[in-house]
């Protein structure tokens, strides 16, 4: 019988054990992605402020940033037309776009006269 105990003393132990091991490896991985998630939260927050930093040493707003390209250090700027290009519509898209305005419009001074109605009662 104390052989018994013994030998389930001995893998009680080493189940204890491993489990521990087991524990803190997965608390060390936990750590580690914290550590990323805060190293990658800190470089993203580090090139936005250096971001704004040469923004405001070349003297472009925002807005301009959209219309400017930095080229091996030089400023280029993009055409303004190059940006605001729209895909030209059909006739038919015309003509539906024309009568969803003109059906906007009525449903809208339809309103307006109900509204005028109802405030001069």
């Amino acid at each position: 019988m104390s052989k018994l105990r013994s030998k389930l003393k001995v893998t009680q132990k080493r189940k204890s054990r491993r489990e521990g091991v087991a524990k803190r490896k997965l608390e060390r991985i936990q750590k580690e992605q914290e550590e990323k998630s805060a190293a990658s939260e800190e470089q993203r927050i580090e090139a936005e402020v250096d971001d704004i930093i040469r923004r405001d040493a070349e003297g472009i707003t925002e807005e301009e940033e959209k219309t400017v390209k930095m080229v091996a250090g030089l400023v280029v700027h993009r055409p303004a037309l190059a940006q605001s290009k729209k895909k030209q519509l059909s006739r038919k898209q015309l003509v539906r776009q024309e009568k969803h305005r003109e059906r906007g419009e009525a449903i809208a001074s339809a309103q307006e006269k109900k509204i005028g109605r109802a405030t001069s009662e």
